[in-house]
């Protein structure tokens, strides 16, 4: 019996040693866990110190997973563009009209140049911004204040892809952002911080480099380009001319010329006659002398 005793105190004995020992190996093993912990985030500091790069490698699947969601729940993002070329017979007039068309629809006017290639030639370029939901009925309307029609250009560019990859991006290198913001409060050393502000100052250049990029996008797909260029041809018609037509005044300038030319006529023949006189009085009585002989000797012939 006593034998039996002793056993079972020298087994209780031997496990309580044996889970004393695994206690000691536990407590040994947690701590060596917490140093390694402790050390690896001493060493994140510097490892993290480019880190984007290592959020670019070791998150390559969280932005996979983003973009398929951000695409699922996105629109499709088009950017429309149009060039117009029309023939108008008033150019100022028809560019009111654009105006007024463009204030009913809350579009505006980007840029507007006009040249006058001569009196009756005036062309004119107009690049507008109209939204999205309107393009098609402003090519529509001010299609229809022209009088011909000379080209109609429509282009379309989906970017989709382009703002669904710029948002996953975004939100990888805001997650890059906050990480650095962590590491620099918990760093200590001078060229630690310096290393993670290095860092910290060419992701958040990054950020707002794809920031601009999509607002960009959002912008240019919210509002379709159109030009619009516009040709005005003059077609000159001479008016009647009254000035030319005082047939009264032309009547009495045409009787004061003839009485005029009647009168130098008279004059001029008075001047001759008068004049002359002496010589035509010689000439008369010549005359009249020759033919009172030729008479006279046919006389005595019969």
């Amino acid at each position: 019996m006593k034998k039996k005793i002793r056993f079972i105190f020298m087994i209780g004995v031997v496990s309580v040693l044996l889970a004393a020992c695994s206690s000691v190996e536990k407590i040994s093993n947690d701590l060596s866990s917490i140093a390694t912990e402790e050390s690896s985030g001493e060493e994140a500091i510097f490892d993290e110190a480019d880190a984007d790069v290592y959020f670019s490698e070791s998150n390559e699947s969280y932005e996979e997973i983003q973009s398929e969601s951000v695409q699922k729940n996105t629109e499709r993002m088009i950017i429309y563009n149009a060039n117009l070329s029309i023939d108008v017979e008033d150019y100022l007039q028809t560019q009111q009209k654009i105006e007024q068309i463009l204030l009913h629809m809350k579009g505006y006017i980007v840029n507007s140049s006009v040249y006058r290639h001569s009196e009756q030639n005036i062309s004119a370029q107009l690049d507008v911004r109209i939204p999205q939901a309107q393009f098609t009925k402003f090519l529509e309307e001010v299609e229809a204040l022209s009088i011909n029609v000379t080209n109609r250009n429509i282009s379309g560019t989906d970017v989709t892809e382009e703002y669904v990859d710029l948002e996953s991006r975004m939100k990888s290198k805001e997650i890059v952002e906050e990480r650095l913001l962590g590491f620099m409060e918990n760093a200590d050393k001078t060229e630690d911080l310096l290393k993670i502000s290095d860092s910290l100052a060419r992701i958040q250049e990054e950020i707002e480099q794809i920031k601009g990029r999509m607002i960009y996008l959002q912008n240019h797909s919210a509002l379709a380009s159109v030009s619009i260029s516009i040709n005005e041809e003059k077609i000159s018609v001479p008016e009647l001319n009254n000035k030319n037509l005082n047939v009264w005044a032309k009547t009495k300038e045409q009787f004061v010329n003839s009485m005029n030319g009647i009168i130098h006529f008279f004059s001029n023949l008075f001047i001759l006659l008068i004049g002359n006189s002496p010589i035509l009085i010689i000439l008369g009585l010549i005359t009249v002398t020759v033919i009172f002989f030729i008479r006279r000797y046919r006389n005595k012939q019969e």
